[in-house]
């Protein structure tokens, strides 16, 4: 629901790294092109080595779909990533 904070816990049981960014399309158009290995904590964005586990919180703050991927090289590609349908409070 539009303004809800959401807190995601994130465990990384592959021998590859990973990252999850949520966000709006220039978000992800940033990361799209791979110029940022690992992230430093941002709401929204996280990087995780193998085995490893880390905290993000993103406030979905309007209506409509919010992407959810790994950017990594190849990942996107194999399929890591998503939607999240945000929708109004109700009245």
């Amino acid at each position: 629901m539009a303004g809800t904070e959401v807190r995601f816990v994130v465990s990384n049981h592959d021998p590859i790294s990973h990252e999850l960014i949520v966000g709006p399309p220039d978000v992800h158009a940033r990361h799209r092109n791979g110029t940022e290995a690992k992230h430093a904590p941002k709401q929204g964005e996280l990087s995780l080595g193998p085995d490893e586990q880390a905290v993000t919180t993103y406030l979905f703050d309007a209506p409509g779909l919010v992407e959810v991927a790994c950017h990594l090289p190849g990942h996107y590609d194999y399929g890591m990533h998503g939607n999240i349908e945000v929708v109004a409070p109700a009245a």
